[in-house]
């Protein structure tokens, strides 16, 4: 694989909202004190005419992100989780795609081959303009990766977050937490890791556990 593929796994959850629900959202986080950013995409979907990637529950896009950076995807429905693989194109590549539906050599093409996908039955279905917002709204919560020492024989370590922390006003403490899903989480790991314990009681959570080896370093993430 080189530089310009990459492949990820991706786990989405989706919530459909009405004009005025979401026009509501946009006025709650313009108020947040949080990063956020505007982003338009301009995507291109292919498959047969008679829909045979779709139906099989895969997508084959090209996306316009700017006006020199563009990409090539194609993502594969799972029981748990998506595949995705992607491909960064030149725009002589973005041009050919959408002109003459010419796959450069990539990830995408040798997934492609593999399923043995028909390449000649490909047609350009639409075009789709999107414009969404993204906001790091949990960005103050977990600020980065921690490493936790152990080497000191103490059993209790304390991590201190300094710099900015980005919150609505009036809701700093787990605004942006859900106690439920975290409650999942801790449930998850407690019951898949044999070496690991974790509990959460008033929004706190104490995680113990035991190394398989020497070596071996606690990350919290």
């Amino acid at each position: 694989m080189n530089k310009i593929d990459f492949i990820n796994k991706e786990y989405e959850a989706r919530v459909m909202v009405s004009e005025k629900e979401y026009l509501d959202l946009l006025r709650h986080y313009s108020k947040c004190r949080c990063p956020k950013r505007k982003i338009i995409n301009t995507n291109t979907y292919f498959d047969y005419e008679n829909l045979f990637l779709t139906k099989n529950h895969m997508v084959l896009r090209t996306r316009s992100i700017s006006e020199n950076e563009y990409e090539l995807t194609l993502k594969i429905k799972g029981e748990d989780s998506d595949l995705e693989l992607n491909h960064i194109l030149s725009k002589e590549e973005y041009e050919k795609m959408r002109e003459k539906i010419i796959i450069p050599q990539s990830n995408v093409l040798d997934k492609l081959k593999e399923l043995k996908i028909d390449l000649s039955k490909l047609v350009l279905l639409t075009d789709l303009t999107t414009e969404r917002m993204e906001i790091e709204y949990n960005s103050w919560l977990s600020p980065s990766v921690f490493y936790i020492p152990t080497t000191t024989g103490e059993t209790e370590a304390r991590v201190t977050v300094k710099g900015n922390i980005y919150t609505a006003e009036g809701t700093e403490q787990f605004y942006a937490l859900d106690l439920d899903l975290l409650g999942n989480v801790t449930e998850k790991i407690r019951t898949a890791s044999a070496g690991v314990s974790a509990e959460i009681e008033n929004g706190h959570l104490t995680v113990s556990a035991t190394a398989a080896g020497d070596g071996e370093r606690l990350i919290l993430t």
